[in-house]
C-alpha cells in the first residue's frame, strides 16, 4: 500500500509500461510531498524500445528532474 512521505520528505515514484518486450512504450513518474500533494508529474512516450528499457528510462528521468530543479535538495529518502 503507498503510503505518505515522512514530514519534509519528497516521495518519488516512477514506472515504465510496455504492452510486450519489444514495443511501443511510456515512461513516468510523480514528485508527492507530504501532505499529498503532486510536486511534478510526468509521462512520456518513448518509443519502441524494451520493457527493461522503459524502467530505466522512468528512473533516469526522475533523477534527472531532482538533478535539473533541486526539487527535493535535502529531501530525498531513499
Amino acid at each position: 500500500m503507498w503510503e505518505l512521505p515522512w514530514y519534509e520528505k519528497v516521495k518519488i515514484n516512477c514506472d515504465g509500461l510496455s504492452p510486450g518486450n519489444l514495443s511501443i512504450v511510456g515512461t513516468g513518474f510523480t514528485f508527492r510531498a507530504h501532505n499529498g500533494d503532486f510536486l511534478r508529474v510526468l509521462m512520456v512516450n518513448i518509443g519502441v524500445t524494451t520493457s527493461y528499457n522503459a524502467e530505466c528510462s522512468s528512473i533516469m528521468s526522475a533523477l534527472n528532474t531532482v538533478l535539473d530543479t533541486q526539487l527535493a535538495k535535502g529531501a530525498l529518502s531513499f
